[in-house]
């Protein structure tokens, strides 16, 4: 049962049973309190960092930014999907950033996941659906050009 953990071992059962969930907390200055590998190879950070300040003003994408700015302000802050490239393998990932605490002095937990390829699908597919012109993907092969996409503008 739940009820009878410290808040550290309910910490410590969270992130390790993340998975494939990037996963990690911060006090309100950006100190890591804790991080799994799935969030440090999605930031690129090397597992021991100790703070995300230095990555969030420089490294990190726009999205995570924002997030971070959102969770600070005591909202949800959510990334879209976006590329990651690391090792020359690109990704999609979204994820979540969430404040931690009240008042002025809020720290952040942060939630990455690798998107599903159905995910990256439908992003592909709402993208190409806000257009304002007609657009239409071709794939050209030695066997004749193939549609691989269109939308209806």
């Amino acid at each position: 049962m739940l009820s009878g953990l410290r808040a550290e071992d309910l910490l410590e059962s969270m992130f390790a049973s993340a998975g494939a969930v990037g996963l990690c907390l911060t006090d309100p200055h950006g100190k890591v309190l804790r991080m799994n590998d799935g969030f440090a190879r999605w930031a690129n950070l090397d597992r021991t960092a100790t703070s995300l300040h230095a990555w969030l003003e420089g490294d990190a994408p726009s999205e995570a930014r924002m997030a971070a700015a959102e969770a600070r302000a005591g909202h949800l802050g959510t990334m879209a999907l976006h590329v990651v490239v690391a090792s020359g393998t690109a990704s999609r990932w979204e994820g979540k950033v969430a404040p931690v605490g009240a008042g002025e002095q809020r720290g952040m937990l942060w939630s990455v996941r690798e998107a599903p390829q159905e995910d990256e699908a439908r992003a592909m597919r709402e993208a190409l659906d806000a257009l304002p012109i007609s657009l239409a993907i071709i794939e050209g092969s030695t066997e004749g050009p193939r549609l691989l996409a269109y939308n209806r503008a």
